[in-house]
């Protein structure tokens, strides 16, 4: 149980760094430092809230299940 749960946890830390990557990459390709009076670096920023600190708080929850599994 608790090892299929593990594994479920690190495909979820998976997508979400994956998906930073991808809309990180929409972003920049869309980004007109013209008519955008933000710099990319909010982006960066934004998008790093929104899917690294929730894959960080999976991978330490992966890290904290391990320990207690053995």
């Amino acid at each position: 149980m608790k090892s299929s749960l593990l594994k479920v946890l690190y495909c979820v830390f998976i997508v979400l760094v994956i998906a930073f990557i991808v809309f990180l990459g929409v972003d920049f390709y869309f980004y007109n430092p013209i008519s955008t009076s933000a710099p990319f670096y909010a982006y960066l920023i934004i998008r790093g809230l929104e899917f690294l600190l929730p894959a960080v708080i999976i991978l330490i929850v992966c890290e904290v299940l391990k320990r207690k599994l053995k």
